[in-house]
């Protein structure tokens, strides 16, 4: 959640979707965003688990998944990120006896935020900020409010509440180091877009800039390898063969050959006819 500038985004869902729906949309969009924060309250600690482990071996790393509350799931699963909601487990407790642990707390008031630091809190999250759906009928705490906060704590704080494209850079004004978001992604009909757009957005639009087929050519910065690249021209299901200055990339590299500024990329597919 936290990295130069205010860079970071997590995305929240409590959304009722079967463990199928909810492991394609964090598996495809976990290469943009900096964690994906469990939060499903409505599933017992059994399909918890059971949805953690899909994640995992679905490629999700430990160190991106972040368990609301449920401090036993989070151990048992091996996650090494907790976050507490208000009026959960006291942080100065599970940072003492879990010192290894990134501990979150979810705050409403400057403090509540000082508290949530002082207990020894990792981050703590801010919000509602914005109008949401999911507090329907409930004013967002607005920008000031989260402005102040900010100043009020040196811990990281992450925005949440109605988080969109079109007030992101808003909440970047206001030196938040993260934001979280729920609804604008998982409600999409294509998340994985919707996050790659948040992000740069919130980013400033940071980019990166290669010479594909002898052409310059600027793609997302969340292209970090070959195989995130050929996903970002949609060839990711082509007959192709990758050529990164002048050394042939083989297929089964893809996901770790990274991928650099500058870098003279070729890239030929073959389209089958008689």
């Amino acid at each position: 959640m936290e990295g130069r500038h205010c860079i970071g985004t997590s995305c929240h869902y409590r959304r009722e979707k079967t463990n199928e729906e909810l492991k394609e949309i964090i598996v495809s969009i976990s290469g943009i965003v900096d964690y994906i924060h469990i939060r499903e309250k409505h599933k017992s600690p059994a399909e918890l688990m059971v949805l953690i482990e899909e994640l995992i071996h679905a490629g999700v790393a430990k160190e991106r998944l972040v368990i609301n509350d449920r401090l036993d799931v989070a151990l048992l699963a091996g996650i090494p990120n907790i976050h507490l909601p208000a009026n959960g487990l006291p942080a100065v407790k599970v940072k003492t006896a879990y010192p290894h642990m990134r501990v979150g707390v979810s705050t409403h008031s400057p403090e509540e935020a000082k508290a949530a630091e002082e207990a020894g809190a990792d981050y703590c999250i801010f919000g509602h900020i914005f109008e949401t759906d999911s507090k329907k009928g409930l004013a967002g705490r607005g920008l000031d409010a989260l402005g102040e906060v900010v100043e009020k704590v040196k811990i990281p704080v992450i925005a949440i509440g109605g988080i969109t494209p079109a007030n992101a850079k808003k909440v970047l004004e206001k030196k938040a180091r993260g934001i979280a978001v729920m609804s604008h992604i998982f409600s999409s009909n294509q998340p994985k877009e919707a996050a790659a757009l948040l992000k740069k957005d919130f980013e400033g639009g940071a980019r990166l800039q290669l010479y594909i087929n002898g052409q310059k050519t600027e793609v997302e910065d969340h292209v970090q390898n070959v195989e995130d690249l050929l996903n970002f021209f949609k060839l990711q299901d082509r007959i192709v063969v990758v050529e990164q200055n002048g050394e042939i990339v083989l297929k089964e590299q893809y996901g770790n050959q990274p991928v650099n500024e500058g870098d003279k990329i070729e890239i030929v597919h073959f389209v089958g006819g008689g």
